[in-house]
């Protein structure tokens, strides 16, 4: 299993890693940004993404949206602290297959692989 993890945060992508490999073998891409995620997801073509919502360069959302219209079927989950249910519809709505709240709890990270990945 191949993962990309988008996130502006070194110690978010570090500690997202760390708790992927406790459930399964994989092998990882990192990217910082959304337009760094692209470049990862064209290059790498990883089985499954995790993106945060909030990055400066391009955001999680910018970055899914890019996707779906490339067409691209890989499934992307979103990592967030966003509260809003109205937000995570639309994120939803505009291409995310799921969504984890901050801060990520073990069981929640299970639960997301096993409806993504089977």
């Amino acid at each position: 299993m191949k993962i990309l993890i988008v996130d502006d945060s070194r110690v978010a992508r570090i500690g997202l890693k760390k708790a992927l490999s406790g459930l399964m073998n994989i092998d990882f891409l990192e990217a910082d940004d959304g337009t760094t995620g692209l470049s990862a997801l064209k290059d790498g073509n990883p089985d499954l993404v995790f993106t945060d919502w909030y990055m400066k360069e391009m955001d999680g959302l910018e970055f899914i949206k890019k996707v779906r219209v490339d067409k691209n079927p890989v499934k992307i989950c979103m990592v967030t602290s966003e509260a809003n249910d109205d937000r995570k519809a639309f994120a939803i709505e505009n291409g995310a297959d799921y969504i984890i709240n901050k801060p990520i709890q073990f069981n929640e990270l299970a639960k997301a692989l096993e409806t993504l990945i089977g």
